[in-house]
C-alpha cells in the first residue's frame, strides 16, 4: 500500500516514518528521494509503503496537514506507479470482508445499507473511526451471513459508493482473530496512539 508524500528538507527516514507509524499504522517501507544533482540531498519527496489498505487510508486524510509542526503542508497522494501487491487470501472459512476507500461521510448505517442493497446479509459490522473526533476513517469490516453474500460483497469491489470507488477483500485481521469476524461490539477499531 505505497503512497508519495512531501516533507521538509530537514525530514529523515526515521522522523517520516514515525510520523506515519503513530497517525496511521504499520509502515514497511520508507524510500526517501534526493535531488537529480545531488542524491544525498533530501528533495522533500518520500514514498512511503504501510502494511495494510487501511493505514494508507488514514495516511491519505492527512494530507494537506503539517508535518511534525512544520509550517509546510503535505501533499500526499497514492503512487499509483508503484505495483500494488495483490489481494490477500482468504482466510479458512472466514466471512468477514474488509472495505476501504469509503465517504469519511457514510455513516454506519449507510455502509450497512448499501450492502443489505447489494442482496448481502450482514450480521456484523466493524465500524473504524478516529478515538478522538469520532470521525469514520473509511474503512471496515463487515461480517457477512453465508458465502453467498460473501460473494456479492466481493463483486462490490471497484464499484462506486457516494462518488467513490470501493476497495474490498478477504479481511486480514481473519488471521489474527482465527475466525471471520464475531460481530461482537469493539472500541471502533481506532489504533491507540504511542506517546512519543
Amino acid at each position: 500500500a505505497p503512497l508519495r508524500s512531501g516533507h521538509r528538507y530537514a525530514a529523515t527516514a526515521e522522523t517520516v516514518r514515525h510520523y506515519f507509524d503513530l497517525l496511521c499504522g504499520d509502515v514497511a517501507d520508507v524510500e526517501m528521494t534526493g535531488f537529480e544533482d545531488a542524491p544525498e540531498r533530501f528533495c522533500g519527496i518520500a514514498f512511503v509503503t504501510f502494511a495494510d489498505e487501511g493505514a494508507l487510508e488514514i495516511a491519505l486524510s492527512l494530507d494537506g496537514n503539517s508535518f511534525s509542526g512544520d509550517d509546510r503542508t503535505m501533499k500526499i497522494r497514492r503512487d499509483h506507479k508503484a505495483k500494488r501487491r495483490p489481494p490477500p487470501p482468504r482466510v479458512g472459512a472466514s466471512l468477514t470482508i474488509y472495505a476501504g476507500n469509503m465517504p469519511w461521510t457514510a455513516s454506519r448505517d449507510d455502509v450497512e445499507a448499501h450492502f443489505v442493497g447489494a442482496g448481502c446479509g450482514v450480521l456484523g459490522l466493524r465500524y473504524h473511526t478516529e478515538p478522538e473526533t469520532d470521525r469514520f476513517r473509511g474503512f471496515c469490516h463487515v461480517e457477512l451471513a453465508d458465502e453467498a453474500s460473501l460473494e456479492k460483497a466481493l463483486a462490490l469491489a471497484g464499484t462506486r459508493f457516494e462518488g467513490r470507488e470501493l476497495r474490498i477483500s478477504h479481511s486480514e485481521t481473519a488471521k489474527k482473530r482465527g475466525d471471520g469476524g464475531s460481530g461482537k461490539k469493539c472500541d471502533g477499531g481506532s489504533r491507540k496512539r504511542r506517546a512519543d
